[in-house]
């Protein structure tokens, strides 16, 4: 694999379609692209998301954009660097080298890769920060999200639990993480 880079610098990604995408760091000037791309998300994929209807996309998409890689990281995947958002992924720290994960991805790009390059990725800064466990819980009708976990290649455990499926996962492949700066490129 290969290291692609935007004209201005930021990691691109490969999709399994052959279509490349910008992924960068959430920042707190994506307030508004994560509003709008959570509110583009058709129903079934917000509740997939968030659990619930009726949810603020306008608070959750500020609470969001804080992300400091330690406690909170955000990922934005677009076409080119300012465009619209189509994938978003975060981690929440739990303390104790635990982390909440979440990601979601535009209908139109489901099933083409990115989920599973935004956690690679979010992995991979989860465990330079210390963070050897992501949990996640994921709806048991999710299907597609419960692939990408299960098929990552990362070591999952799943347990079912209230209606949901609980996701444990390393974020390291063999439970030791061996990656550097040189080892980014991706491609799903």
């Amino acid at each position: 694999m290969s290291t692609l880079h935007s004209a201005n610098g930021a990691p691109d990604a490969t999709l399994l379609d052959g279509s490349v995408v910008c992924l960068r760091q959430v920042t707190p000037a994506d307030e508004v692209r994560l509003r709008e791309f959570f509110a583009a998300l058709d129903p079934r994929s917000q509740a997939f998301r968030f659990f619930c209807g009726g949810i603020d996309l306008s608070q959750a998409a500020h609470e969001l954009a804080k992300a400091d890689a330690g406690s909170l990281y955000g990922l934005i995947a677009a076409r080119h660097p300012g465009g619209p958002a189509l994938g978003h992924g975060v981690y929440v720290s739990l303390g104790k080298g635990q982390a909440e994960v979440a990601f979601a991805v535009a209908h139109d790009l489901q099933g083409h890769g990115l989920g599973t390059i935004l956690l690679n990725d979010l992995a991979a800064v989860a465990a330079d920060n210390g963070i050897d466990t992501f949990l996640a819980e994921v709806l048991p009708q999710n299907h597609r999200m419960l692939e990408v976990f299960c098929e990552s290649g990362f070591p999952v455990e799943t347990e079912t639990e209230e209606g949901t499926v609980r996701v444990r996962m390393a974020t390291a492949r063999d439970g030791v993480r061996r990656r550097s700066d040189g080892d980014r490129g991706r491609s799903a």
